[in-house]
């Protein structure tokens, strides 16, 4: 058997284009946990996978036509947000890993080298 639960935040809940980036408490806009279990006679096994809208201070301003989103705060204030995100992610799940489904050229660069340039500043083991 099969079983997937999709279990959606009610933090910065909101439509994909309204509601970007991580808030003063390190939540994310669109935050889905989703845990797939599978069950084979008296064996199961799950599997927990988290996505969300990247966690710095960012918007995409309009919704016509795309627009380049653009950071909203300065490195410094990000990097607050960003460690309160990551923080909770592993008290909650332990290890993590951090999967960018950002376009790494273009328009969303600047949302894909500020997650990176977060990532390399955390203290992390």
């Amino acid at each position: 058997t099969l079983t997937l639960i999709s279990r959606r935040s009610r933090y910065r809940a909101g439509t994909r284009y309204k509601r970007r980036g991580v808030d003063e408490e390190g939540h994310v806009a669109n935050y889905v946990e989703t845990e797939q279990i599978v069950s084979y006679s008296h064996h199961r096994v799950a599997f927990v996978l988290v996505r969300g809208s990247v966690p710095v201070y960012w918007s995409q301003p309009g919704y016509k036509y795309r627009p380049p989103p653009r950071l909203d705060r300065d490195p410094a204030e990000t990097a607050v947000a960003f460690a309160k995100h990551m923080e909770s992610e592993v008290l909650q799940y332990g290890h993590v890993s951090c999967i960018s489904l950002v376009e790494q050229t273009g328009k969303e660069k600047v949302i894909a080298d500020a997650f990176l340039n977060n990532i390399f500043q955390l203290d992390s083991p």
